[in-house]
């Protein structure tokens, strides 16, 4: 399941400067926006949208939830979206299946949330919530170590570098004898 063919929509782009703004740092942040019932509906959205598998975590088993939290906690302005598509995500949960999101049996819980996709009212705090589930789990120790296990790739030498052979300096002496201007334009 993917819920990220939207067909090249652009429902995320009033937030998208903001969003390039607002750091978080990994780590405990603990929930500091949202009540149990919200956290508990987040928590249900972003358990879908990343469910996991025999290698993979569930998005729900992470600090997605709390990381999407820390975002709208240290960027306000994206606080109203979200509360009120979480807030959304219940009445239609409630109005479709009889009852709250975090209640309701995984297929009831994609339907809802295609529901949200879908409708133009909610389409742009959907697409949020998709880019913070997305942007927590892919920065988790755990994922990046299932990573790491299957393609080999490590994040770490993305960020920190690798090892590097010193640079032979006499491989300079041949460009030290090229006019000056070459040099320059080099």
């Amino acid at each position: 399941m993917a819920f990220d063919s939207r067909g090249g929509a652009d429902t995320h782009r009033r937030f998208e400067k903001l969003m390039g703004r607002t750091y978080v740092a990994p780590g405990e942040h603990g929930i500091r926006v949202l009540d149990p019932r919200r956290q508990a509906t987040l928590t249900a959205w972003v358990g879908r949208l990343i469910p996991g598998d025999a290698h993979w975590p569930n998005a729900a088993e992470l600090d997605t939830v709390e990381y999407v939290d820390a975002v709208v906690f240290t960027a306000p302005t994206l606080r109203p979206l979200l509360l009120a598509a979480l807030d959304r995500a219940d009445v239609v949960a409630r109005a479709e299946h009889g009852d709250a999101l975090a209640g309701l049996e995984p297929a009831q819980v994609v339907a809802v949330l295609q529901a949200l996709e879908t409708d133009p009212a909610t389409a742009e705090a959907f697409a949020l919530v998709l880019e913070l589930t997305y942007e927590a789990y892919y920065r988790h120790e755990r994922v990046l170590a299932v990573v790491a296990e299957r393609t080999g790739f490590d994040i770490g030498r993305t960020v920190n570098g690798a090892p590097l052979a010193p640079f032979p300096v006499e491989r300079l002496d041949g460009v030290k004898q090229l006019p000056v201007n070459v040099r320059a334009a080099s």
